[in-house]
């Protein structure tokens, strides 16, 4: 429930920049419910996002949301490193260091 909420609220948030990114809300890792909840794609590689929301973008961008109903713990936090790295074979990039991912949790 939580989840679209929080992917529109993101694209609200970088709409001036439409033109250069792509949202996909729930990527889908597996066949399974391995899913990242929000993943943003820069198009063009070299353009800076002035917004603090990204300001620690690289290319592939990774979002993970907690609701106010769950909390965030160490598990939390290695699975979704396990989701770059898991992006990253998938996807053939090389180079880890052009994935970011952010952990949004709410109070």
């Amino acid at each position: 429930m939580w989840h679209p909420a929080f992917g529109r609220a993101t694209k609200l948030e970088l709409y001036d920049y439409r033109d250069v990114l792509e949202f996909q809300d729930e990527y889908q890792l597996t066949s399974g419910s391995l899913r990242i909840d929000c993943l943003i794609i820069k198009k063009l590689k070299d353009i800076t996002i002035d917004k603090n929301i990204a300001r620690i973008f690289r290319n592939y961008n990774i979002f993970e949301y907690k609701s106010s109903d769950d909390f965030l713990d160490i598990f939390d936090y290695r699975k979704t490193h396990i989701y770059k790295i898991f992006y990253s074979c998938q996807n053939k990039i090389y180079d880890i260091e052009d994935i970011s991912v952010t952990i949004f949790s709410c109070p």
